[in-house]
């Protein structure tokens, strides 16, 4: 689709303006995106897919106050908005406010509780309070949602390790690296947990492997 030319054509509708910084933000061009949301939202105030495009823009460049400031616009309009109630969580988790952030990670939960990342980014926001048991749920959460994703595994492990569990550890980092064997941090991970319980011949082992995949680890 020509954008551009539907744009030159009807420079009073806001949607193709938004539909071509729909395109800039996929192709990581924010700024150029930003410009045109800012059009269309000139155009018309109450337009929440312009602002949750212009937020996700904002929070791409890091600048996480303004993304939540076009959250906030959007969530007056769509207080409902899983989307928008998760970037700004994961906006306010940047800025380390890790209880607004939790806040929002748990409404977005109640509107899409199949939604893996939810659970793996309230449970750092829990790790970050020290609240480690309620990290450690939201992780077995989201095992159960993701049996098949290293990730999760990595994440679960992490809490394992918290608790002193290295053995458990270990195992769900070795789970992650069967999953996804060129996922460095897994091999760090493990290789982490067996230098604790004192294995240093496989530490070694598997943080050569992580500086293999990541030379600059």
């Amino acid at each position: 689709a020509d954008y551009s030319l539907g744009i030159k054509l009807r420079l009073d509708n806001p949607d193709p303006i938004r539909r071509r910084a729909d395109l800039y933000n996929a192709l990581g061009r924010y700024r150029d995106a930003i410009d045109d949301y800012d059009q269309s939202i000139s155009l018309k105030a109450a337009n929440p897919e312009a602002l949750l495009g212009r937020g996700f823009a904002w929070g791409q460049l890091a600048d996480y106050h303004r993304a939540i400031d076009d959250f906030d616009k959007l969530l007056a309009l769509e207080p409902s908005n899983a989307k928008a109630l998760t970037l700004r969580g994961a906006a306010k988790f940047r800025l380390d406010d890790n209880d607004g952030a939790i806040a929002d990670f748990t409404a977005a939960m109640k509107i899409t509780p199949q939604e893996v990342y939810l659970y793996l980014a309230r449970a750092a926001a829990f790790v970050r309070l020290g609240r480690h048991s309620e990290a450690l749920q939201d992780r077995e959460q989201a095992v159960k949602l993701a049996p098949n994703s290293a990730e999760v595994y990595l994440a679960r492990g992490g809490s394992y390790h918290q608790f002193g569990e290295h053995d458990k550890g270990i195992a769900d980092r070795s789970r992650a690296i069967d999953l996804s064997p060129d996922l460095p941090e897994a091999w760090f991970a493990r290789g982490s947990a067996y230098f604790l319980l004192g294995d240093f011949a496989k530490a070694q082992s598997d943080l050569a492997q992580a500086m293999r995949l990541r030379p600059n680890y």
